[in-house]
This record gives structure tokens, C-alpha cells and sequence, in this order.
């Protein structure tokens, strides 16, 4: 015996918009709305105004989050514009990078350290001053 008929009433349809409001996908929707996921996509092809309470809902949530962020970049939150940059208008920090096959780095740093390293073998490692020693 399989689960009861799911009618789609009013009430279904308010509970759907509502649960696709809050971001919930539909998957989602279905479980708390006590359907299977067959029956679920089944219910939104007959009947267009269940189709038509998640797309409204979703749209309606949207619609805060994007206020909210909108309020936040205006209040001057740093992350909410650098988001909005990246995802309302498409900006990026990717770098593309062509090469020839050869890559060639100098870190100043490092060769310092090369340099005093070389300094202590050459002298037995033996430190000879203050300015000699290998950093810790």
C-alpha cells in the first residue's frame, strides 16, 4: 500500500512558495512537504500553479538576499561589494598566465639565506659575526 493521494490545495501551495522562499531546492521541498521526489515532479507538470508557487518563492527569497547585500555594500562592507563584484557583475581575480616552458623565479629571501649559508660552509661553519649568522 503506497502513501495517501497528495491533493494540491491552497494550503500545499502557500507551504511550497514558503519553503522555496527560504532556499530550501526542491528535493527539499518535497521531503517537507511529505512527497516522493517522483510524485513531486509529477504534481508540478499537472498542476502549473504548483509549478508556478516555487518559482514565486524562490524569487521572493532572492529578492531579500539580494536587498540585504545591496544594504550591506551601501552601509560599506568590503566582502558584500568584493561578492557582488564577483557574482552580479562577473569580475574575477583569475590571472591567466601564458609560458614558454621556462620559469624563472628570484626570491631575495631565500638567496640571502643561499648566500650566508655558503659564507658559513666556506669558513668551516663557523659563525664570525653577527651579521654573518644564519638567521633563526
Amino acid at each position: 500500500m503506497g502513501r495517501p493521494a497528495i491533493e494540491i490545495t491552497e494550503e500545499i501551495l502557500k507551504k511550497a512558495e514558503l519553503l522555496s522562499s527560504h532556499g530550501h531546492d526542491q528535493d527539499q521541498i518535497a521531503i517537507l512537504l511529505g512527497m516522493g521526489k517522483a510524485t513531486f515532479y509529477e504534481k508540478k507538470k499537472k498542476f502549473p500553479e504548483f509549478q508556478d508557487a516555487i518559482t514565486r518563492g524562490k524569487v521572493k527569497g532572492g529578492a531579500v538576499v539580494a536587498s540585504k547585500l545591496m544594504e550591506a555594500v551601501q552601509n560599506g562592507s568590503v566582502s558584500a561589494m568584493i561578492w557582488y563584484e564577483k557574482t552580479r557583475l562577473g569580475k574575477s581575480e583569475k590571472v591567466n598566465v601564458e609560458s614558454s616552458g621556462t620559469v624563472t623565479h628570484k626570491h631575495t629571501a631565500v638567496s640571502e639565506s643561499i648566500g650566508l649559508l655558503r659564507k658559513w660552509r666556506e669558513r668551516g661553519g663557523e659563525v664570525q659575526s653577527d651579521s654573518d649568522s644564519l638567521p633563526n
